[in-house]
């Protein structure tokens, strides 16, 4: 099979000449990612994040959370606050997790 293909260009090798690749790639790699969340805002963008679900419940908390920007270790240290300052709904939800610190 033959193949119609009249160009060996790629991007990596032969670059055009005044094309900066690099520079246009770092801008859209910084675009894409979001900023991380200072320590001092997960309370409050964590509770931004939930306070819009109406039966809440452990998985769907969990998941807004990921999906929210914060990091693991955010998210661990500081539930039992963005759960408190989320509203009494998600009381449900603070009494089913378990903190294994307190034991």
């Amino acid at each position: 099979m033959k193949h119609n293909l009249f160009s060996t260009f790629s991007p990596f090798d032969k670059p055009y000449p005044g094309m900066d690749i690099d520079s246009d790639a770092q801008d859209q790699i910084e675009q894409r990612d979001p900023p991380s969340v200072a320590d001092r805002d997960v309370i409050e963008h964590g509770r931004q994040a939930i306070c819009g679900m109406q039966k809440p419940n452990e998985i769907q908390v969990k998941r807004l959370l990921d999906q929210s920007g914060l990091t693991k270790i955010q998210i661990e240290r500081n539930l039992a606050a963005i759960l408190f300052a989320a509203g009494p709904r998600f009381a449900c939800v603070l009494s089913a997790t378990r903190f294994t610190g307190l034991n």
